[in-house]
């Protein structure tokens, strides 16, 4: 164990002094010796080291000079080099690979040089002459070594497996990037130790170790990629930017990736109501940006009237003044009531249809009457004109003397209303059982409308007879031109 501790102190001194605070810092990775396994080497027999001794002397002997002239690979606390001694080391159990011509025979063993200096070997003939340097404790070294290089490849593993790139963490105890220890068959071979049995054994041991070794290893490097490969890049998916504009609401507009109109409402809580209408389906996939009109449409039954006018129609009659025209009927414009169905957009009127149309009021004819005047033959003989005729109800008097135009009462004289029969109008009196002949407008009366009073003589065979009906209704008087 103190000799342990004395070969790291000097390893220590001859590390850079960055790299001997690194040491310090981090505890040794030799094992305590009590740890060290122990193996039973067979006895050695007289043919084994007559066979040994053949293989001597077959190889010239190599002077320490030559050993410690040569290129030579170093372990440090468990790191391996391959920088060329500048002066003999004193650090043991350093071990270099010797060539072959450098085997020995000491003692009828053979025995490898140390690449280190002369005084090693000195060193190493003067523990062999004590018989502290036994190639036991030769086999013991060289597997302690062993065990440190193990732990430190299965600590480099441990600490790079999965990834690469991931930094070495010193507060656990692993080695550095720039550190990690190259372990193959040529620095198992140069840290053989002395002794066959012992060397084959630990070549075994460590060709076991190296074999799990570089199965992890192996299962390492398998799993790297698959554990490090970058995911495959997904392209980053389109979106859209939306506007829905609705009729008497605010407009909506989001951005988001395709889909159908109908998930596109469900997404923002957009509902159709019974009247609205839009111009693509809900099952249509939103591949642009685009704009979703929805329209408010109403449908509405009106009514509407329209008046019907009415005709007219002209007679040619001869109770009017020739010439003249009088209104004998009114017209009046009937009503045809429509109702129609109304579309409305956004509350705007857009198209309608006439559904239903009734007539409710028929319109009513205007009739006007024209005068053309006429002819009559009189009781005389005579044949006389007129413009027009009127039938009036009819009364008699006589009274003789003065009349209202001052002349005397006869047979001539006819008393009328002036408003309606002006004085001095000369008319025809007639019906179909009176016949009073040519009449003037000389006397008035308390007649009403065109009511007259016609003067008949107490000898006027007509009397009697015109005298017992006393008032007739049906006289007729034409206007004489």
């Amino acid at each position: 164990m103190d000799n342990n501790n004395t070969q790291n102190e000097k390893i220590n001194d001859a590390l850079p002094e960055t790299e001997a605070e690194q040491t310090r810092t981090r505890p040794p990775l030799v094992l305590p010796e009590e740890d060290f396994p122990v193996r039973k080497r067979p006895p050695v027999t007289e043919e084994d080291v007559k066979n040994q001794e053949d293989d001597g002397r077959a190889r010239p002997a190599v002077s320490p000079e030559d050993i410690s002239g040569g290129e030579e690979r170093q372990i440090h606390d468990g790191r391996i080099t391959g920088e060329k001694h500048s002066e003999a080391s004193t650090a043991a159990p350093v071990r270099t690979r010797t060539p072959e011509k450098n085997r020995e025979i000491t003692n009828g063993i053979p025995t490898r040089h140390s690449a280190h200096s002369a005084e090693s070997v000195k060193e190493a003939e003067q523990g062999k002459e004590k018989g502290k340097f036994t190639p036991v404790w030769a086999g013991a070294a060289v597997l302690c070594v062993l065990l440190m290089l193990t732990v430190v490849v299965f600590t480099v593993n441990n600490a790079y497996r999965g990834d690469s790139s991931r930094p070495a963490d010193f507060s656990m105890g692993m080695i550095p990037e720039g550190d990690i220890p190259r372990v193959d068959s040529m620095s198992f071979d140069s840290l053989r130790a002395d002794g066959d049995s012992v060397s084959e054994t630990a070549e075994a041991e460590t060709g076991s170790d190296t074999a799990v070794s570089d199965t992890e290893a192996g299962d390492t490097e398998s799993d790297s990629p698959a554990e490090t490969a970058a995911p495959e890049t997904a392209l980053p998916e389109t979106r859209y930017t939306v506007t829905i504009k609705a009729y008497n609401r605010d407009p909506i507009t989001v951005t988001l990736g395709s889909m159908t109109v109908g998930e596109l409402f469900d997404v923002v809580g957009f509902k159709l109501r019974d009247n609205d209408r839009m111009y693509v389906e809900t099952d249509s996939i939103i591949a642009a940006d685009t704009e979703i009109v929805v329209d408010s449409v109403e449908y509405r039954t009106v009514d509407k009237t329209e008046p019907i006018p009415f005709t007219t129609i002209t007679n040619d009659v001869r109770t009017v003044p020739r010439g003249q025209t009088a209104v004998a009927q009114n017209g009046e414009e009937g009503i045809n009531t429509l109702t129609y169905e109304v579309e409305f957009i956004n509350g705007q009127e857009v198209a309608r249809t006439l559904i239903n149309e009734v007539v409710t009021k028929e319109p009513v004819t205007q009739i006007l009457e024209r005068g053309i005047g006429g002819e009559l033959m009189g009781s005389d003989g005579v044949t006389y004109t007129y413009s027009h005729y009127k039938v009036v109800p009819a009364t008699y008097y006589n009274i003789e003397g003065l009349t209202w135009a001052g002349t005397n009462a006869s047979e001539n004289t006819i008393a009328t209303n002036f408003n309606y029969i002006p004085l001095g109008t000369k008319l025809y009196v007639k019906n179909d059982k009176f016949d009073f002949g040519v009449r003037t407008v000389e006397d008035t009366g308390t007649m009403e409308g065109y009511e007259v009073d016609i003067w008949i003589s107490a000898d006027n065979p007509q009397l009697a007879e015109f005298a017992r009906i006393g008032y007739h209704y049906d006289m007729v008087i034409y206007y004489l031109d």
